[in-house]
């Protein structure tokens, strides 16, 4: 791992240039604009083919409208993951709370029928105790799956938008939805 001179975040050792600025590794974004060589051969390159290049296009090289896209189009990602994570959340939540409920409930008719012994109030407790428990943990359930499917409708709204975005180029497009450099 190698941190970037410019932005200060973590990039895997392959990696020629940053991930979140595209400033090449060991260069500052200053040095960048020093070498206009530099910059406007990786510009004009990435200009001219818009297909993915070895040496992606730098930051300096990125225009207002595509910044602003870029983290807008990065926060909604978010967003969306994190819609997805309380789908979960909601989910887990509602089987431990229904596992908490039927087993109070079976403990509440063990408590019952510990001095008489009778084992239809045993049942009739655990019958409640189970129904209860069930409905609470399904409900639970949908609503997380509700709001985890929200979650990955809103993911799947941005793959098109991003993907049909005539602002953003090829690179940029699939930096924003974090797929794999070719």
């Amino acid at each position: 791992m190698w941190e970037c001179e410019n932005c200060r975040k973590e990039n895997k050792d392959d990696r020629k240039e940053c991930w979140n600025c595209s400033i090449p590794k060991g260069m500052t974004l200053a040095e960048t604009q020093k070498n206009s060589n530099f910059a406007s051969q990786h510009s004009s390159n990435y200009a001219e083919s818009n297909q993915p290049f070895e040496n992606q296009t730098i930051r300096s090289s990125i225009s207002g409208r595509e910044s602003a896209l870029l983290h807008r189009y990065t926060d909604a990602y978010l967003v969306a993951k994190v819609t997805v994570g309380i789908g979960s959340l909601i989910k887990t939540v509602g089987i431990i709370f229904a596992a908490l409920i039927f087993l109070s409930a079976f403990g509440l008719g063990s408590y019952i029928t510990s001095g008489n012994g009778n084992g239809v109030i045993l049942i009739s407790v655990l019958v409640v105790g189970a129904s209860y428990a069930f409905t609470v943990g399904f409900v639970f359930y949908v609503i997380g799956i509700i709001v985890s499917a929200n979650g990955q409708v809103l993911k799947a709204t941005l793959d098109n938008t991003v993907g049909n975005s005539p602002f953003l180029t090829n690179n940029l497009k699939a930096r924003v939805m974090s797929l794999p450099e070719e």
